[in-house]
Formats: structure tokens, C-alpha cells, sequence
């Protein structure tokens, strides 16, 4: 069992709490933002007043290259949601590494 598993099966993995730093590449060029919640599914990001929102981009650190789309941006907050769903195995190795 991982810290994202849920027995039973009936209620979603609550995001973890992290605070790391990531890139993320969008069209626009490259934006280091600040990963607050993390889930196999998605993201919470602060630092993102520069970022496109409603666009495609690629969440980077270290070994992790993560496809995602960014939803509105509000303030300097926004939501991302991953096109594929992350192993908890990739989320510890994320928030673990010292490369950003």
C-alpha cells in the first residue's frame, strides 16, 4: 500500500503536501513554479502570473517529465492536470530529487 492507495477503493488519494520547486515548459518559454499539492492525477502550483492558462505544457524535475494542462490561472495560482496518471513510485522520486 502507498501513501496514495485508498482501500476500498471508493474515495479518491488525497494530494500530497509538498513544496518544490519545477519547471514548467509552455509555450511561452520556461516558468520555475512552486508545486503545493501533488496527486497521481494533478498539481496545485503557485508562482504561475506569467503562465498561459487553458494550455499544454511539460512539468519537469528531475527524472520527471509530465505531460499536463494548466486550467485557469488565478492570481498566481493554478491547477494542473496530468494527461496520464503518475505512479506513486514517480511522485516520491519527484519530491526527492535535488534536480530541478
Amino acid at each position: 500500500m502507498t501513501a496514495h492507495s485508498v482501500v476500498g477503493g471508493s474515495k479518491r488519494p488525497k494530494p500530497t503536501r509538498v513544496l518544490i520547486v519545477c519547471d514548467l515548459l509552455t509555450e511561452s518559454g520556461n516558468h520555475r513554479v512552486t508545486v503545493r499539492d501533488i496527486s497521481r492525477s494533478g498539481a496545485h502550483i503557485i508562482g504561475a502570473m506569467r503562465v498561459p492558462p487553458e494550455t499544454d505544457a511539460i512539468l519537469r524535475r528531475g527524472d520527471l517529465f509530465a505531460a499536463v494542462r494548466i486550467g485557469p490561472v488565478k492570481g498566481d495560482e493554478a491547477e494542473l492536470k496530468f494527461y496520464r496518471q503518475l505512479s506513486a513510485q514517480e511522485i516520491e522520486n519527484a519530491v526527492l530529487s535535488t534536480h530541478r
